[in-house]
């Protein structure tokens, strides 16, 4: 008799326990309990962590935004991968750690809007070329080797909109060291050359129902520090332009994005490979 009751004493499972082992719960538990709960729910018992993954994605499709939360797990893993060599900004978590300069706050705003998501751009602090930054801190020194921007667009034909720049780590318009925007009806991108002067290459026409996928590259840098960078324009995955400069080495300090006219504009993901000196 005692050994019965020991027997049973030691397979008991409380209700909870028991549904949740048919796998009839997760549905119910995410509906019961508010998001900021569901990561208290591993230290009930095992059997909850191990289907925490299972609640995670339960209470993601409920809410429907599963997109928005396996974007966001792989930001994650990227940001734990050493010497990863690239960064990427998909703004599925939304502006997260880009900051606004004082100057720009209360006039250029700033949300991120559609699916997949994209940073818009409203009104400008300018003429001042503030806004958007965020920066790179380094021991070693970081050489950008290629920039990509995904569905970049404009709403307005007239004035300077849509700037993604790179700056050294004074962060001043004198500093920028390279970027695209558009100026005027022209989608464009600015270097530096030799004697660190800006030269600006118009790419192509901007057309404001139209997405533009802006991909550069640049080469190993000579004893001089000048590079050859080779941008290519393109419109739903078809190259549209292809040039080709000379241009100073881009030092990854700091990416700034900002309007300089009044206008709107949208940026999609912006990716950049670097090496580490």
């Amino acid at each position: 008799m005692e050994a019965a009751l020991a027997k049973r004493a030691h397979t008991y499972r409380s209700p909870l326990l028991s549904l949740w082992s048919r796998n009839e719960l997760a549905d119910n538990v995410v509906a019961f309990l508010p998001p900021t709960n569901l990561p208290k729910l591993p230290i009930i018992a095992k059997p909850f962590r191990a289907a925490q993954p299972l609640v995670l994605f339960t209470a993601a499709r409920r809410l429907k935004v599963v997109d928005q939360m396996l974007a966001s797990c792989v930001d994650v893993l990227r940001d734990v991968v050493p010497e990863a060599n690239r960064f990427v900004e998909t703004w599925a978590r939304g502006l997260g750690q880009w900051q606004m300069h004082p100057d720009a706050s209360g006039y250029l705003h700033a949300d991120v809007v559609g699916s997949p998501p994209c940073l818009r751009l409203r009104g400008t602090p300018g003429p001042t070329h503030e806004g958007l930054s965020r920066s790179f801190q380094s021991l070693r020194k970081l050489t950008v080797r290629r920039l990509r921007i995904s569905r970049w667009s404009c709403m307005d034909i007239r004035g300077a909109l849509g700037y993604v720049w790179f700056y050294d780590h004074r962060g001043q318009f004198e500093k920028c060291v390279g970027g695209v925007y558009k100026n005027g009806g022209q989608l464009c991108f600015l270097a530096r050359d030799s004697n660190e002067g800006p030269n600006t290459t118009m790419l192509c026409p901007v057309d404001p129902d139209t997405r533009y996928d802006i991909d550069a590259s640049f080469s190993d840098a000579d004893e001089d520090h000048m590079m050859d960078a080779t941008i290519t324009v393109s419109i739903d995955g078809v190259p549209q332009v292809t040039r080709s400069i000379r241009s100073l080495t881009i030092p990854l300090h700091r990416i700034k994005v900002y309007n300089y006219s009044h206008g709107e504009a949208h940026i999609g993901e912006i990716e950049v490979e670097f090496d580490r000196a």
